[in-house]
């Protein structure tokens, strides 16, 4: 996926950012090497990786204070 100029200033608008014409190319760079890079993060295989433990468990269970 590529953006256009036009796309990066609507993406602009609504992020009610104030771009200067010489910012738009080089916003449009940046946007368009980060859309690639979640296509690579796309392609990569995680159909059989387990899940990290600990990421979603409940906080340690308290003990009694003795």
């Amino acid at each position: 996926m590529s953006l256009d100029q036009d796309t990066v200033k609507r993406i602009a608008h609504l992020a009610r950012l104030k771009l200067s014409e010489d910012r738009i190319q080089p916003m449009q760079e940046d946007l368009n090497r980060i859309l690639h890079f979640i296509d690579q993060l796309n392609e990569v295989e995680t159909g059989n990786t387990e899940a990290i433990a600990g990421v979603n468990t409940p906080a340690m269970p308290m003990r009694e204070d003795k």
